[in-house]
């Protein structure tokens, strides 16, 4: 999982706010609640739409905790109607889902860091965002800025679905930053496409919210899809040793004025900093490797 709280994000976040307060505030649905509800959204809406992970976990629990009515969900089809994200998502002129995709910028899904989540308004086509905290269970925090994860359709509408993720058991995008908690590795293998399989680093003990994270969103099986990446890396190793760079540097870019980080990209077609990770797919799968084959 790539960690997605950057520059970007913040100024994404507060165009979210600015942009959705007062058309929240002015549902024609908020009426029909009753008062000491109307109260509870006016109260909190700046938290509501832009409140970190734990703080929107904690809005929720009140929410319900406030509730006067012996069913503490009768008021839930009436809250996801004020805090709609089927209309935010919506192709119209007033802010909306395609807005929020090009302001926080984020190009592969930060869970799989595999599939693109670019957005192309001309065509219609944005990516995914799933609700961390699914919509059937926290209706109030259906616009809410952290609750939205830019995503790919496989991660959200094949794995996630509208599984309950309490941040205590699992990492969040916008919260938590895992990348150095495990490392990618591979093994040769004679029943595996190319002979290679992708596994985990064993010399690296994993923590039980990245491993439960793993096993969610299929990270190793869907890898090992794709472990012509990793062959193609050993195969650069095997014909360069370890001066690949280094003959790019003095050989093939010779003259031009290019950075070891631009000769990286350049070379193994992925970012070196991680907080770069979500520009190109399998940017954390590529450098551990790399690493491992003394390549970098």
């Amino acid at each position: 999982m790539i960690n997605i709280n950057n520059k970007e994000a913040s100024k994404a976040k507060i165009i979210h706010l600015v942009e959705l307060r007062n058309k929240v505030l002015k549902s024609q649905h908020i009426n029909s609640l009753p008062s000491y509800l109307v109260n509870f959204i006016k109260d909190n809406i700046d938290d509501i739409l832009q409140g970190n992970p734990e703080e929107l976990a904690t809005l929720n629990t009140n929410y319900y905790r406030i509730q006067k009515s012996r069913n503490r969900r009768k008021y839930d089809t009436t809250i996801r109607k004020i805090f709609s994200y089927k209309n935010f998502s919506k192709n119209k002129k007033e802010y909306n889902l395609n807005d929020l995709s090009n302001n926080v910028s984020i190009k592969y899904c930060p869970y799989c860091n595999r599939q693109s989540t670019v957005n192309v308004r001309f065509n219609s086509i944005k990516p995914d965002f799933d609700h961390f905290f699914p919509q059937s269970k926290y209706p109030i925090l259906g616009l809410s800025f952290y609750n939205l994860i830019p995503s790919c359709t496989i991660c959200n509408s094949r794995f996630k679905l509208s599984k309950t993720l309490r941040l205590k058991y699992y990492p969040h995008p916008y919260l938590d930053n895992i990348l150095d908690d495990f490392r990618f590795s591979y093994k040769y293998d004679i029943n595996s496409k190319n002979t290679i399989s992708i596994v985990l680093d064993k010399k690296t003990p994993i923590p039980k919210k990245v491993s439960k994270f793993m096993e969610l969103f299929k990270i190793i099986e869907i890898y090992n899809a794709h472990n012509d990446e990793v062959f193609d890396l050993i195969k650069l190793k095997q014909i360069y040793t370890d001066r690949y760079l280094k003959i790019l540097s003095a050989q093939t870019y010779a003259g031009l004025r290019v950075s070891q980080k631009e000769l990286y990209r350049l070379a193994f077609g992925v970012y070196y900093d991680s907080a770069d990770f979500s520009n190109r797919p399998f940017s954390k799968l590529k450098k551990d490797i790399l690493e491992e084959l003394n390549m970098i």
